[in-house]
């Protein structure tokens, strides 16, 4: 499915992530809206990127976080490790 829907299965589960690292139980937010508006605050998104390696079984770098500004960006690395994880197998 298209990065560009919120319909994506991987979009569908991060905002999930988010929902619970932020409080709310929901997260309205598009795949557009940066990082930074998620509610989360930095100690959150560090658990978030813990979070991700535990539901994707995939590792994200502080680096790769640093690059990432937007969720579809977040979503777009996820797919692309997911991706590179199965090649590997």
């Amino acid at each position: 499915m298209p990065i560009d829907s919120l319909e994506n299965p991987t979009a569908q589960r991060l905002m999930a992530m988010a929902a619970r690292r932020s409080g709310a139980e929901n997260v309205s937010a598009g795949l557009d809206t940066p990082l930074d508006q998620l509610g989360i605050d930095s100690l959150g998104l560090a658990e978030l990127m813990f979070d991700i390696d535990d539901e994707f079984g995939i590792e994200i770098t502080d680096e790769q976080m640093l690059q990432v500004k937007l969720v579809s960006d977040l979503v777009a690395l996820i797919e692309r490790q997911l991706s590179a994880k199965a090649q590997a197998a």
